[in-house]
Order: C-alpha cells, then structure tokens, then sequence
C-alpha cells in the first residue's frame, strides 16, 4: 500500500524506462532453457532414491531436475547419500569450502566428495551449501518472478506490484540484481509509485567473509525522490550459517546522490552504511522462508543526517517452484529537504502480496 500525495506529479519517463529495462532483463533470464543429463542419484534415509540431477543446496532445500516431476527441492535433513560426477562447490557452517565431485560410499552420515585421488569425508548435517560449478552463461543463472494486482470499480483504484530477480554464481564471485514497482493509481487522487532497482557484486573469501559492491537507483513519490542512486561498496560476514537460518552483516561507505520532486538541483553527499540481515528457512513438502534486514545511513558529509531502510519478507510455498508472498518496508530519513512544491515526508512504509515462480 503506498499512500498517495496530494499534487499531481509530472509524468517521469525514466520511471517507464527502468522498469521496462529491468523487467526485460530479469525475464530473459527466467525464460532461457536449461538442461541438463538425469544420471545423479539422491538416496533417502528411508532408503528411497531419486535419479536426477544434482543443482544447489541452499537454505536447507536440495534442488535437483527429474525426467517425469520437473524441479524437485527435498529436506537436507531427509538426505542420506548422493552420487554426482559433476564439479560442485560445498560449504560448511564454519565457512570452510570444498570443490569435487559426490562419490558412493562414506560413513553413514557423510558425504564423500572426491577431487582428483583425493577424497574427503563431511558431515551431512554440517554442510549448508552446495553448488554446481556450470559451464556457460545462461545455466548459471537462477532467479524468480512476482506479480500482485489489485483493482476495484469505486474511484477506479488500481494497484499493482512486480518484482524479479536473478543471480548469477560461480566459484568465487556472485552478481545479483533485483527490481520492484509498486503503483497505486485513484481517480480522486494522483498516481503515486515506487521503483528500486538495483545490482549487487559479491567477492566470497574464506571463514564466511565477502566483499561486496553495489549500485542502486530509487524513485519514491512519498519520500518525494525523483531520483535517489547510490554507489558503494564494503566487506561483511556471516556470524551465523545453518541449514535453518543464518546471521550476518555488512558495512562499508556508499555516495547518495539525490533529485527532489519539483527540485531541478541535485545533492551528493557521502554515507556510511550497516546492513543485520537474518533468514529464517523451514523446508519440507513445502518451503517457508522469513528475511528480515535493517540498513542504516549516517551521513558522512550532511551534519547530523542519518536514514534508514526495515524490509521484510515472508514466502510460503505453495506447489513446486510457485509461492505467495507478503514483503513489507519501512523507510526513514531524519533530515529530508523541502522543495519548492512540497513538503517532503520523513518516511514512508508499505505491504505487498503477491503470486510468484522461482527458476
């Protein structure tokens, strides 16, 4: 829900062009074919087995490909065994990362990951991330849609949502990018939206560090933003990593440069940034995933200026690979300008629904 302001804004092409440009990107990806040989096999602990291939353990959901049931995601915890050929990265909870391939046999409880003549032995209920190492662009890729949509014939009250995003993931480096519109449009009153888009580069090194980089590009008519980007990068860890939930931060300096509503000036500053983020993740038949993460802004440049960004998101599973979700957030700044049209507001918060699918 956004809440509409009360002048009527000018028409802003680029608000049409981020999203036209993020959307086509985001679903390229969604669209492009991926396949792949059904000669992996994940045994059970009650001693069933599945052949298929073998794609990513994460959140404590194994995902593999079948012939005859499309995408399957199985409990970790249901997991006795799997034998794979192919290159795989596996991490445990203590960040330490191993590369090969799953080989038969091991220990019960343990999987053997084997790399040329060598071979290692890891505890199935310590590892809480697995990766295939794919050759080629497009099967690296990995992502998921949202659409909320809402309409009522009174005042003609339209409100929309859409979200994407997609990752790409190799041995040491990630890239993600993420977009979301929401619009809420009233004949009694002036459309009124929210965009962000935004990239993000992460570097992964021993013990749980990375570093990361990011761009992103905001517009928001509560807040009044016409256009807000920000430019940054720094260094995080994650203090806490099971196949249950995981904690961590990430703080590190960004630029903020910023365009008001009725404001043909621009303002750059300089800010620091601290990111908590915590994930919360049940799977079973269905899957269930709780994100919660706070980022905080001191200015560097602006005396006595700080933001900050809550956002939330709860996802239930609903049939394989489709899922409800309810995101929410809160955004706040203790020093926002007043322009020659309006007087900005200090914050600005909304909940979505939606229908989404995951590749």
């Amino acid at each position: 829900m956004i809440h509409p302001r009360l002048k009527m804004r000018r028409p802003r092409r680029l608000a049409i062009k981020l999203q036209i440009v993020a959307l086509a990107t985001i679903i390229f990806a969604a669209t492009s074919p991926a396949w792949a040989a059904r000669n992996d096999v994940v045994y059970l602990k009650n001693g069933d087995r599945v052949t298929c291939s073998v794609k990513k353990l994460d959140r404590g959901s194994l995902r593999v490909t079948t012939d005859h049931m499309g995408t399957v995601f199985i409990d970790w915890t249901q997991v006795g065994g799997i034998q794979a050929s192919k290159t795989y990265e596996v991490e445990l909870e203590n960040g330490t990362v191993f590369y090969g391939s799953f080989a038969p046999g091991g220990e019960e409880g343990k999987l053997v990951v084997a790399s040329g003549e060598k071979t290692e032995e890891l505890p199935i209920n310590e590892i809480v991330w697995v990766t295939e190492i794919k050759q080629g662009f497009i099967k690296k890729l990995n992502g998921s849609i949202e659409f909320g949509f809402n309409y009522q014939k009174s005042n003609n009250d339209l409100n929309y949502s859409i979200s994407a995003a997609t990752g790409y993931r190799t041995i040491k480096n990630e890239i993600d990018l993420t977009f979301s519109s929401i619009l809420s449009n009233r004949n009694d009153s002036p459309r009124a939206f929210r965009n962000v888009l935004e990239g993000t580069y992460t570097y992964y090194l021993p013990r749980r560090w990375h570093v990361v980089g990011f761009a992103k590009a905001e517009q928001n008519d509560e807040l009044g933003l016409d256009l807000r980007t920000n430019l940054g990068g720094g260094a995080g860890r994650w203090i806490l990593q099971t196949n249950r939930s995981r904690f961590g931060f990430v703080g590190g300096l960004t630029t903020n440069r910023e365009q008001y509503i009725g404001d043909p000036s621009r303002q750059t500053s300089v800010e620091a940034f601290a990111n908590l983020g915590y994930d919360f993740f049940r799977h079973g038949d269905l899957g269930t995933d709780v994100a919660l993460a706070l980022t905080l802004y001191p200015s560097l440049t602006e005396d006595g200026r700080y933001r900050a960004e809550l956002t939330m998101k709860y996802r239930q599973e609903i049939v394989t690979d489709l899922f409800v979700s309810l995101s929410g957030w809160y955004s706040f700044d203790n020093k926002a300008p007043v322009t020659p049209d309006t007087t900005v507001k200090q914050d600005d918060y909304g909940l979505v629904t939606s229908l989404g699918w995951e590749f």
